[in-house]
């Protein structure tokens, strides 16, 4: 058995220190990574002896570069956890005969008009009005009013997602996200706070599912200091989105992988955002660890190598977690010190050294990210506050040293 691994994480998350969220030994590892964003911080030859580094940037040649790696190196398995490259592993996975998802499995999940068409296929009610972008040319052609979201049919959470008041705003929106609306949607606004169903599917059934809440809605991370999620108290909310997780999952028709699906609270009740067929990002493993014992990420791997995982939950879960993430523009610096103030809440606390300056550029362009626990949501937000005095006061530091 041979697995071919291809990364765009931090290396750590994905494969595990040294590789030991695979289940084949180091010679039966065939890495393609890249140098950006920590895809070789850790890497060892011991580890992972067969590695190829190659441009990402570049989708068409990285798809040649993992199909020669998996025809040349014989794989039986393919490992690819990243949004960008979940149809290509399916691709590769169809032409050598391999198990995991198909293409046709994934799309829906990938192509978010598509998956907003099918859910409505299957009577599922709770849905935004959505639109193809190519038929809009002015807001007043649009069958609800007030403000409206147009997005990527593609695109990677809340990173290619621009809200727009008016037909001005509406024209740029589409020039900025690439000028061809045939690759758009338009929506209409929901607002609200934001929560999230992180699952283990396996033969097409919900195994495990565990709910949690944003502190701020994703597509705020331009104006945000930090962003957190953390897991809800069971409670008749927390049945209501269980339920809309499991029939939004049953209406996609995805088996045998880890999910993402998230859903507003909006005054009428909960409606849906969108899904994904693959862990959620920014810490949200963490507090699913913390809080229930499951682990997302060696899920989401060792279903794709054919294993099935341990979802035996350890932790009662009455605890509150959170997964706090410090945006890389706020201080570019290691905190340790500073969270000593509150060190009985933190659990873990990791420091990420950014190569790059300027804007934040997605919901989980952090710098920082710390692990933390309470007793209760509002024993949670009392921690949230020192955090945010912690940071307030880093920040001043930092733009007095640099003045």
């Amino acid at each position: 058995m041979t697995t071919l691994v291809i990364n765009r994480h931090p290396l750590d998350w994905i494969v595990g220190v040294d590789g030991r969220r695979l289940p084949v030994p180091a010679a039966e590892r065939v890495l393609l990574t890249r140098t950006f964003g920590g895809g070789l911080r850790t890497w060892r030859p011991e580890a992972f002896p067969d590695v190829t580094v190659a441009d990402m940037t570049k989708p068409d040649q990285l798809e040649r570069i993992a199909r020669w790696l998996a025809d040349t190196r014989e794989v039986t398995s393919i490992v690819s956890l990243h949004e960008k490259d979940l149809l290509m592993a399916a691709r590769l996975r169809e032409l050598r005969g391999l198990p995991g998802p198909t293409t046709a499995q994934l799309l829906p999940f990938r192509d978010k008009l598509l998956m907003k068409r099918r859910l409505e296929e299957h009577h599922y009610r709770a849905l935004p009005q959505v639109g193809p972008a190519e038929r809009v040319r002015s807001l007043s052609d649009l069958p609800w009013s007030g403000r409206s979201v147009v997005k990527s049919r593609w695109g990677l959470g809340a990173s290619e997602v621009v809200v727009v008041n008016d037909d001005r705003e509406l024209m740029a929106a589409v020039a900025s996200l690439g000028g061809d609306p045939t690759c758009l949607q338009v929506e209409e606004f929901i607002d609200g706070p934001m929560c999230h169903v992180d699952s283990v599917v396996i033969d097409g059934e919900v195994r495990f599912a565990a709910v949690n809440r944003y502190l701020n809605p994703p597509g705020n991370f331009a104006d945000g200091r930090f962003q957190a999620s953390y897991n809800m108290p069971h409670g008749e909310l927390y049945d209501d989105l269980l339920a809309h997780n499991r029939a939004v999952l049953t209406a996609l028709g995805l088996h045998n992988c880890t999910t993402h699906v998230e859903f507003f609270l909006a005054e009428h009740g909960v409606v849906f955002c969108e899904a994904a067929a693959r862990p959620g990002g920014g810490g949200i493993d963490r507090v699913v660890m913390n809080a229930h014992g499951v682990d997302l990420v060696d899920a989401a791997v060792l279903l794709q190598c054919g294993v099935e995982p341990d979802l035996r939950v350890t932790t009662p879960g009455a605890t509150t977690y959170a997964a706090i993430g410090i945006y890389r523009n706020q201080v570019d610096r290691d905190l340790t010190a500073e969270l000593d103030r509150i060190s009985s809440a933190v659990v873990s606390y990791e420091y990420m050294p950014q190569k790059w300056r300027g804007a934040v550029r997605h919901t989980t362009d952090f710098g920082h990210l710390v692990t933390v626990r309470a007793r209760d949501e509002n024993a949670l937000h009392d921690v949230l506050r020192e955090l945010s005095s912690i940071v307030d006061e880093a920040y001043t530091s930092g733009s007095e040293d640099v003045a």
